[in-house]
C-alpha cells in the first residue's frame, strides 16, 4: 500500500514536523477548536450555576466530556457545519447543541453561547493556547539551560582570549562567557514564568450589556473572574469587543527576548568554532559539504540563528498589529492570531537545533592557550594599572606608545617592564604573569552563579 502524502507550504508541517509536534498540539486548528469548545462548555456550566438553573453533577460531567473527549470525527463535523454557516464560532454552538441533544440534555441548549460574542470565545481560547505555548517553550528553554550549565561548569576555569571590536582583549574563561548567557536567559525566563495571561467575557462591545440587562441582579464581572481564575487566567474588564493585547504581547516580548539572547549565543559559538576554540565532533554518517569532504559545518547554530530571527520578525508584526483595532472591533487581528503557532514553532525548533549543536562540540584547550600566548599585549591593561598604583604619571600613554597596533612578543613585553619606574619585585611579578592567569574573578563569578542557582531550586 502506497503512503499517503499531503503537500504543505510551511516547513514546520513537513520538514520539521517531528520537531514541532508539541507546538502543533497547541496551535493547530484542531487544538483551537478544542479550546473554543472548552470555553463554551465551561461558560455554559458557569452560567447555569450562577443563574440557579438546576444542573446535576453528572450532567456537568457529560457536558465537559464534549471537549475532554473531542475527537477527529467531532472536528470533521464542526468543519462541515462551518462550511455551511461560514462562521467558525456559530459552528461550535450548533455542534454543542447537537451533542447535548444526543446526551438528552437539550434542555440546556437555549443557554449555549449565552451573552457571549464570538470574540469572547476566541479570546479565551487563544489565551488558553498561549498559556500552554508558554509552558512548552519554557520546558524547551529548561532543557537548553541544562546543557549550557553543563558546558559552563566543565569549562569554568578554561581561559580564553576575549575579543572586543573583534580585536584581542583581556582574557575571560569560556565557562564565564556561557554563564553570561545563562544569567540573561534566567532573567527573561523568570519574567515569562511569572507573567499571567489575561482574557475576557464582556459581551459584544465590552460592557456586559446582554448579561447585565438579562440578569441585572448578578455580578457578572465577578462571575467571569471566578471562571477564569480556575484556569489560572486573569480577567480584563476594560475592553471593546476585543481585549487589549498588550498583556499577550508581554508574554511574546519575553519569549522574543530569550530568542534574541540565543541569536547572540549562536553567533558567538559560531565564532568560537571559526577560531578553533570550539571543535565539532565528527559523526561518521553525516556529510558537511557536497563537494568538500573535509568540512564539518556549524549548521545547527546557523539553523538556530535563522529560525530565531524568523520567529522574532513575526513578533515585530504582532507587536505592531495586535494592539490596534478600528473602533470597537475589526477582524484584521483574527487572521493574524492564527500565526501564533508559527512564532512558537520556529522558536522551539531553534532551541532544539541549539541542543543538537551543543551535543556535538568540545572545548579546544590547546588552541585556546596558544591563542592567548600569541597575544601577550592584553597584559598591558594590568601593567598600566600597576604603574598608576605606584603613582607613575602618563602610565596609559607609556603603554599606548609601546603596544598600540604593534605585534608584541612576551620577550618584548618583559624587556619593556624592565624599563619601568617601579620596584624590582613588582617588575618580577609582572614578568611572571601570563594571559592565561589574567582572568580576574571569572572563575569565582561562575561558582557564585552556580551556587545561586542551587539555592533557588
Amino acid at each position: 500500500m502506497r503512503a499517503k502524502f499531503q503537500d504543505n507550504i510551511s516547513p514546520l508541517d513537513e520538514r520539521y514536523r517531528k520537531e514541532t509536534e508539541e507546538v502543533r498540539k497547541i496551535f493547530s486548528n484542531f487544538a483551537l477548536i478544542k479550546f473554543r469548545l472548552q470555553v463554551e462548555i465551561l461558560w455554559l456550566i458557569e452560567f447555569l450555576t450562577n443563574t440557579k438553573i438546576e444542573v446535576k453533577s453528572e450532567e456537568i460531567q457529560k457536558m465537559k466530556s464534549i471537549f475532554i473527549e473531542f475527537s477527529r470525527e467531532d472536528y470533521a463535523s464542526i468543519l462541515e457545519i462551518e462550511n455551511q454557516t461560514k462562521h467558525d464560532i456559530k459552528a461550535i454552538e450548533y455542534f454543542i447543541a447537537q451533542q447535548l441533544e444526543d446526551m438528552q440534555l437539550q434542555k440546556f441548549s437555549p443557554y449555549i453561547h449565552f451573552g457571549l460574542t464570538s470574540e469572547d470565545t476566541d479570546t479565551s481560547a487563544y489565551a488558553l493556547a498561549l498559556k500552554e505555548g508558554k509552558e512548552t517553550f519554557l520546558e524547551q528553554v529548561q532543557q537548553l539551560t541544562k546543557k549550557l550549565t553543563e558546558l559552563a561548569k566543565k569549562n569554568s576555569k578554561q581561559a580564553i582570549l576575549s575579543l572586543t571590536h573583534g580585536q584581542a582583549a583581556t582574557p575571560s574563561t569560556f565557562g564565564k562567557e556561557v554563564v553570561n548567557f545563562l544569567k540573561r536567559i534566567q532573567v527573561q525566563t523568570q519574567a515569562l514564568r511569572n507573567h499571567k495571561l489575561s482574557t475576557k467575557i464582556a459581551c459584544s462591545t465590552g460592557n456586559y450589556q446582554a448579561l447585565h440587562h438579562t440578569y441585572p441582579e448578578l455580578d457578572w464581572p465577578s462571575i467571569v473572574e471566578n471562571m477564569f481564575s480556575q484556569l489560572n487566567l486573569a480577567t480584563e474588564h476594560y475592553n471593546t469587543q476585543i481585549i487589549p493585547k498588550e498583556n499577550w504581547l508581554t508574554q511574546l516580548f519575553h519569549t522574543n527576548a530569550i530568542n534574541l539572547i540565543l541569536v547572540d549565543f549562536s553567533r558567538d559559538i559560531w565564532g568560537y568554532i571559526q577560531r578553533g576554540i570550539i571543535t565539532q565532533l565528527k559523526v561518521d554518517n553525516e556529510v558537511g559539504s557536497s563537494t568538500m569532504p573535509h568540512k564539518i559545518n556549524p549548521i545547527n547554530f546557523e539553523n538556530a540563528e535563522g529560525n530565531l530571527l524568523l520567529a522574532n520578525k513575526l513578533f515585530e508584526f504582532f507587536n505592531s498589529k495586535l494592539p490596534i483595532s478600528r473602533f470597537q472591533r475589526d477582524m484584521s487581528d483574527k487572521t493574524s492570531l492564527r500565526n501564533l503557532g508559527i512564532f512558537y514553532g520556529y522558536s522551539t525548533l531553534a532551541i532544539q537545533s541549539l541542543i543538537k549543536g551543543l551535543n556535538k562540540i568540545q572545548f579546544n584547550k590547546q588552541l585556546a592557550e596558544s591563542e592567548l600566548t600569541s597575544h601577550p599585549e592584553v597584559l598591558t591593561e594590568l601593567i598600566q594599572m600597576v604603574l598608576r598604583k605606584h603613582q607613575v604619571t602618563n602610565a596609559y600613554e607609556q603603554l599606548k606608545d609601546f603596544s598600540r597596533g604593534a605585534q608584541t612578543s612576551k620577550s618584548d613585553l618583559n624587556q619593556f617592564i624592565l624599563t619601568l619606574d617601579i620596584p624590582d619585585a613588582v617588575k618580577q611579578e609582572l614578568q611572571e604573569l601570563n594571559p592565561q592567569k589574567y582572568t580576574g574573578l571569572a572563575v569565582k563569578l561562575c561558582e557564585q552563579y552556580f551556587e545561586e542557582q542551587k539555592n533557588t531550586q
